[in-house]
């Protein structure tokens, strides 16, 4: 492949068509020319090199002579990448605004449970579903290395404006780790997640629940590069989802039942632990 051909295939990826790309490269490699000539430079057929050049000259790529025969002249490389910027930046937000005029009705995402193949996913469907929350996020963390720092710092965020967090946790040493990002959260420890056996190599990564309304589970196995976790996940959203409506009732139960999430102003409190400082003195006035 020549270079004018790899200038060909570059300008088509930018929205030329095949005859303008040519039209254009083949200008660029003199000063100016006539249609004949930019026809025999491009190896565009003669009747198809008139349109070519005019719409290249609609979109600010070719500056045209009025002499006869009419001549014409490509812009300089930068002005054209500016022209290409602007152009795509256009598009951009002609999409946006198509997609912005969606129906994103929720309920089409009722109709089932949907999969997440890879960690980037998983941690993209997590913060989508975290931006929803209003009154309530419940983490449940079953793999240490499972939640990344995007997701923790998002649920500081929400937590920081006055969002309920809960959080349970494998270990005491997760706990920390936990409260180091997210101070304004209720940790509970939930140490028989830390002997969970694997299946298949996988492990629990984690759940996340938001406003009792929508639910992702994850689980993460080690990747095939050394240090390298990989994740797959399932979630759904919605009151009548079969699926959600079994995970949310137990982690309700949970939630509401256990002394784990008490808003007594202790994190992790347990009711053992009030009735020893209640004993003490310590807790009254």
């Amino acid at each position: 492949m020549t270079s004018d051909d790899d200038a060909v295939t570059a300008l088509e990826s930018v929205g030329l068509t095949e005859y303008e790309a040519r039209c254009f490269v083949g200008l660029s490699r003199i000063r100016k020319g006539t249609a004949k000539e930019i026809s025999q430079l491009s190896d565009v057929p003669r009747s198809r090199v008139y349109d070519a050049l005019e719409r290249l000259h609609e979109r600010g790529l070719v500056d045209v002579q009025q002499s006869e025969p009419r001549e014409y002249q490509a812009v300089e490389t930068e002005t054209a990448l500016s022209v290409f910027d602007r152009d795509f930046r256009t598009t951009l937000d002609e999409v946006d605004e198509a997609l912005g005029n969606v129906d994103t009705d929720r309920r089409l995402e009722k109709q089932g449970v949907w999969a997440i193949a890879n960690r980037d996913h998983v941690i993209d469907r997590t913060e989508t579903l975290l931006d929803d929350a209003e009154t309530e996020v419940y983490l449940l963390v079953g793999h240490e290395a499972g939640v990344d720092e995007e997701v923790f710092d998002k649920i500081d965020e929400l937590a920081r404006n006055d969002v309920d967090v809960l959080v349970e946790v494998p270990s005491e040493s997760a706990k920390k780790q936990v409260l180091d990002v997210i101070p304004a959260a209720t940790v509970s420890v939930y140490e028989s997640l830390d002997v969970m056996p694997p299946e298949q190599g996988h492990k629990p990564s984690h759940i996340v629940m938001v406003d009792r309304n929508a639910i992702l589970l994850s689980a993460a196995r080690e990747g095939d590069l050394p240090g390298v976790t990989e994740q797959t996940g399932i979630w759904c959203r919605g009151v009548d989802h079969g699926l959600l409506v079994w995970i949310r009732g137990l982690l309700t139960a949970r939630i509401d039942d256990s002394d784990a999430f008490d808003y007594r102003g202790e994190i992790g409190l347990t009711s053992d632990e009030d009735a020893a400082r209640t004993e003490d003195g310590s807790d009254g006035g």
